[in-house]
């Protein structure tokens, strides 16, 4: 059969480093279906990159329906200008079931750094939002920040003094932050994307009042510079798709995709442009988002957390996790002795003391961290996890015409709790919770201690390979499969420590995981640099997930991870 190569000029953005895809196609078709384990083979022909900056350049292999199958190469740190790449050391392969070719000579790609996120904020409607955005200052050298939209369901003078403050304390800090990271934007950037929509003191909650109501919000002649400029970050020429982390209501992004969809655009580039939207939605607090759900659903790309998002903060459940997020701990590691920054976090939000931020989990799914650096909705992450929408009950806010491809909503984790599916869902981020708390102190840190004295992430390795790329494995059903964390080091010299756990929720909804009956799969000498694992009958066909966990010693214990997941062949009969 004749292979039908792939072109190869593809560019696509993961995490904070430099990555480049390489698209490939099937020789022959596969006996497994549409995920089959993988024999690539190299061609070591190579490809050139143009670097504008220092960077991370990692390369994998993309497969031609979109799946990220493997790791070509290892980290490379190179300098700006052009670095020739070529493919080495394929690990990790052994079924020869499939065969992927690629064609990589005279390609020239150019890298692009991190996500592209907007916050969509409803500022002053509860000190929360404060909380979050402070937050959000600290991870602003590996998310790329193209927008702070207000919407507020109060003042907007207010919303603007609010978001103006916090971006202050930012500025006394960021000389600081530059000795931990170069890549933190000035205080003047974050200040001019900062743009208004309107104020909606009668809005909040009426997403309640359904579909008939969102002409309240969107419609001709009610577009703002908020609108006009999340139409404008989607007209640039660049790949990334654009997060949009709705804090509040969805208004600024229905109204800009009610202006899209009515333009003398054509319908292809209307609808190019409506698929780079990807949303993470807080609760849907207005009821602009019918205006997508009934029109546009087809196109914009929607994860609404319903129950999830609570997990940032409730403690009175089963399993939850009290400790770093009380007041005492946020006034102790946030507010007091952590510079001007820290002042500007409130101590209380609606509800709670101490640490709220229901819409944090809204970018934390992207940072850097190894745990789901291909932001695969139902593989979990500190953004929660979800499950597609279809058939969900009326709470879900999608109805019928919203179920479909682009329509995700909360999933079950019941590593902490076994109680009510709600309880379940918030599971989803609460898991994390301590993890991601640590972590935002430790970068608090960093405002007011220089590197020698401040604590970073370790470095979480599988078998040498330092990248945060996803580790892809071949396995039959009773197979020993080995696990090793071996090159995971610490940057500040502690000492550090590793747990692998199987997370048998990941993928469980699509059928793809080994969900296992509820229950992890045992893992032995799972708190040791080198561990194993012993497929069971009930995994063929499936996708095992284990995460790696690497701990420092030192201040906070921080963490990072690598995600490795283990594609079990199916055991066909004999003929």
């Amino acid at each position: 059969m004749n292979s039908h190569l792939i072109s190869t000029a593809a560019k696509m953005t993961l995490k904070s480093h430099l990555s480049l895809f390489i698209s490939a196609a099937l020789i022959a078709p596969s006996a497994f279906g549409a995920e089959p384990p993988f024999a690539p083979q190299s061609t070591g022909l190579p490809v050139t990159l143009s670097l504008a900056k220092p960077g991370y350049v990692t390369a994998v292999i993309e497969r031609a329906d979109g799946r990220r199958v493997f790791n070509l190469a290892s980290e490379v740190k190179a300098q700006a200008g052009p670095l020739t790449f070529n493919w080495a050391n394929i690990a990790n392969l052994s079924s020869a079931t499939t065969t992927i070719t690629m064609q990589a000579s005279n390609v020239s790609i150019t890298a692009t750094q991190r996500p592209r996120y907007m916050a969509l904020t409803d500022i002053t409607g509860d000190p929360d939002d404060q909380q979050s955005l402070v937050r959000f200052m600290v991870y602003a050298n590996d998310i790329e920040i193209v927008g702070i939209l207000l919407a507020p369901f109060g003042s907007m003078s207010g919303a603007e003094s609010a978001t103006h403050s916090v971006i202050s304390g930012y500025e006394q800090v960021r000389s600081n932050l530059l000795l931990h990271d170069d890549r933190y934007p000035t205080a003047d950037y974050l200040r001019s994307v900062v743009k208004k929509h309107r104020s909606y003191p009668d809005g909040h909650g009426d997403f309640g009042q359904g579909a008939g109501v969102w002409q309240d919000h969107v419609g001709a002649g009610k577009s703002t510079e908020a609108s006009n400029f999340l139409i404008q970050e989607l007209e640039k020429d660049d790949p990334r798709p654009l997060w949009c982390g709705i804090w509040g209501g969805p208004v600024v992004l229905s109204q800009a995709c009610y202006d899209i969809w009515n333009s003398g655009r054509t319908e292809a580039r209307k609808i190019e442009l409506l698929n780079k939207i990807r949303v993470w939605d807080v609760l849907t607090q207005d009821a602009s988002y019918f205006y997508v759900e009934q029109y546009l659903s087809q196109y914009v790309h929607w994860c609404k957390s319903d129950t999830s998002w609570i997990g940032m903060y409730k403690r009175d459940f089963p399993g939850a996790p009290n400790s770093n997020c009380d007041l005492s701990w946020a006034n102790a590691n946030i507010v007091n002795n952590h510079s001007a920054l820290g002042t500007k976090y409130p101590a209380s939000a609606s509800g709670p003391s101490g640490v709220k931020e229901g819409d944090t989990p809204s970018y934390t799914f992207l940072i850097p961290n190894g745990l789901n650096p291909d932001f695969v909705e139902d593989w979990g992450s500190w953004g929660g996890q979800f499950k597609r929408s279809g058939g969900q009950s009326a709470k879900s806010g999608f109805g019928n015409s919203g179920a479909g491809p682009t329509r995700w909503t909360d999933e079950e984790n019941a590593l902490l709790a076994r109680g009510e599916n709600w309880i379940k869902r918030l599971t989803a981020v609460a898991r994390w919770r301590d993890d991601m708390n640590r972590d935002f102190a430790a970068r608090m840190d960093w405002c007011v201690m220089n590197k020698s004295g401040a604590n970073h992430n370790p470095v979480a390795a599988f078998n040498g390979d330092k990248s945060l790329n996803v580790v892809y494995l071949n396995a039959s059903a009773g197979q020993t499969v080995q696990l090793s964390a071996l090159g995971s080091s610490d940057p500040d010299g502690n000492t550090i420590s590793y747990r692998w756990t199987h997370y048998f929720e990941a993928e469980k909804s699509s059928g793809k995981g080994l969900y296992n009956n509820g229950s992890a799969i045992s893992i032995s000498n799972s708190t040791s640099m080198n561990a194993s694992l012993t497929v069971p009958s009930s995994a063929a066909g499936k996708n095992i997930h284990v995460i790696l966990e690497v701990a420092d010693n030192g201040t906070l214990n921080m963490k990072s991870y690598r995600r490795i997941i283990i594609k079990v062949s199916i055991s066909l009969p004999n003929p």
